[in-house]
């Protein structure tokens, strides 16, 4: 041992050794070990359930990372992942563990908190009333009917928890300075039981404006006038108009009373008659004079019953065929003619007309086929034209003789 102790391999070993030594020592001296604390990190939260939202603001933690001077200097806040796997969540309150990732080299210290409460809801929808509220007055010496808001229901989808919250939706209606009527969109809020605003980023409304019409009027004169539809051009030769109906057949204007005593009706906005081939169910605009008000609103209904144009005409006298009779034997009708009504379009029968009535290839017979012998009452049957449809005839029905 005293020999190797004094070898010159010890002293190479010894010197390897020490040279190691002062390197880390060196090193350490200017590069030391250092520590930074990172403060609200934002913390996402991965594989979140479809079926389920997290009901809560978003969480922030402060992270602690240590490691050499230079690595920790270089390290930012972007090089920090930080996050919540919600894999596994289930509906309900819970306590989920914080994960990170960090840079090459640094280590964490520690991360405040390392758990968090969450709470995870499932998604829901609800179908609320949507309400309105007024506030202050129209213009001195002008009056305001009920506000017309539509639509009546507004749907919310969002976390249930928040939907239990929700008791109707609101509109707020400022009337302050209104001299005339008030049409437009205004938005709608979500209100409880109480009236107060209920209000989060994770409900949604199936829309987030609502129609709202003010009728404001002097305060003078009133009346009720008839709804006259605006029919115009001309329907096609083939179609007729057979009914019109307007609903309501009268509305409530309002207005100064040198402004509304002379108008005796309203009428629609024009429908076109010469593109109609089916009857018409729909709404029309008011034609509105300015500076009257409609109490009913500016709408109505308009029925406009749309049929085939067919006109009818009775050929008069027609013969009786006997059909299929025995051979040997000679048969008789009686009465021995019958009139027969037809229907067609007009020009089909304007193309047949004759003097005296019309050029029509009408046939009228009864069919002893199959008919067992013996006097007996027999159905006319009638061949015509096929732009005519037999509408009736008369007798249908006549007895066969010998």
């Amino acid at each position: 041992m005293k020999d190797f102790l004094r070898s010159n391999l010890f002293y190479r070993l010894s010197s390897v050794v020490l040279a190691i030594f002062f390197m880390f020592y060196v090193h350490n001296l200017e590069n030391p070990n250092s520590e930074r604390t990172f403060y609200s990190v934002n913390v996402a939260f991965n594989n979140q359930p479809s079926a389920l939202i997290l009901s809560s603001e978003p969480k922030t933690v402060d992270i602690r990372v240590k490691g050499t001077r230079s690595l920790v200097n270089n390290t930012s806040s972007r090089d920090i992942k930080v996050w919540v796997d919600l894999a596994e969540a289930k509906a309900g309150k819970s306590v989920y563990k914080v994960q990170y990732s960090l840079p090459e080299g640094v280590e964490i210290a520690w991360v405040k908190p390392s758990t968090m409460e969450l709470y995870l809801d499932e998604i829901g929808s609800k179908t609320v009333a949507l309400k309105y509220t007024t506030a202050n007055a129209v213009e001195s010496g002008f009056g305001n009917f009920e506000p017309v808001v539509e639509p009546a229901l507004i749907q919310i989808s969002g976390p249930k928890l928040l939907l239990e919250k929700i008791s109707h939706a609101v509109v707020n209606i400022d009337l302050s300075g209104l001299k005339t009527n008030f049409e437009g969109e205004l938005p709608i809020q979500l209100a409880d039981q109480e009236g107060n605003p209920v209000q989060d980023a994770m409900l949604s409304l199936s829309q987030d404006k609502a129609k709202v019409l003010v009728a404001v009027t002097e305060n003078m004169s009133s009346k009720s006038v008839p709804v006259r539809p605006a029919l115009s051009g001309e329907i096609q030769e083939n179609w007729m108009v057979s009914g019109v109906e307007v609903v309501p057949t009268t509305v409530r204007i309002t207005g100064s009373f040198d402004l509304i005593k002379d108008i005796e009706y309203l009428t629609t906005a024009p429908l076109d008659l010469t593109q109609l081939t089916a009857s018409f169910n729909g709404k029309l605009a008011l034609v509105v004079p300015e500076g009257v008000g409609v109490l009913d609103g500016t709408e109505v209904q308009i029925n406009v019953t749309v049929t085939e144009n067919l006109a009818t005409h009775t050929i008069n006298d027609v013969p009786v065929e006997v059909r299929n009779a025995p051979a040997d034997r000679s048969y008789g009708t009686l009465p021995v003619k019958v009139d027969v009504a037809l229907q067609a379009y007009p020009w089909v029968f304007a193309n047949a007309s004759a003097p005296g009535g019309y050029d029509i290839a009408v046939k009228a017979y009864v069919d002893l086929e199959g008919q067992a012998a013996g006097a007996k009452d027999y159905t006319v049957k009638v061949e015509c034209p096929s732009d005519y449809t037999v509408v009736s005839i008369s007798p249908e029905a006549v007895r066969v003789h010998q």
